[in-house]
């Protein structure tokens, strides 16, 4: 995985910040706060494009994710299609690209969550002191947004 800060600077400057949620429920929120992107199917869509950003989601995988026990309707790649659909416009333009194979989510791994929190964490190996608690502890509330403690 690549420097962090450089993922930040391009070649996704030209968009709007946006930032990738899954630790947590997911969630995609820019600078006017969480986007709705519907159903639970597209949230599951949208979640495996976040766990590979830039990798092809073949159909096949996409039907497999949207029903896996097996029991996919008749039309089964139609709906689909149209789960996608639906997130490409709760997302806006340009995120969601389509293959041959299946669909790409265009985006830097430094804009989701929970890839920059494995970031920080291989990052921490590497630290002198990696055996501390120190570095680690100082980064995971800067990337764990998933749990929040309640007031006692």
């Amino acid at each position: 995985m690549g420097s962090v800060a450089a993922e930040l600077q391009s070649p996704f400057a030209h968009r709007s910040v946006v930032e990738f949620k899954m630790l947590g429920a997911v969630e995609v929120v820019d600078a006017g706060g969480p986007l709705s992107l519907g159903g639970p199917q597209q949230r599951k869509v949208l979640a495996v494009l976040l766990s590979d950003p830039g990798t092809t989601l073949t159909y096949d995988r996409l039907l497999e994710v949207l029903w896996p026990d097996g029991q996919a309707p008749e039309n089964a790649r139609r709906t689909a299609i149209s789960y996608v659909s639906r997130l490409r416009s709760a997302l806006g333009d340009g995120w969601v690209t389509t293959t041959a194979a299946g669909y790409q989510l265009d985006i830097s791994s430094a804009s989701v969550d929970a890839l920059r929190f494995v970031a920080l964490v291989d990052g921490a190996r590497d630290l002198p002191g990696a055996g501390d608690r120190g570095p680690r502890r100082s980064a995971r509330p800067v990337a764990w947004t998933g749990l929040r403690r309640s007031a006692r």
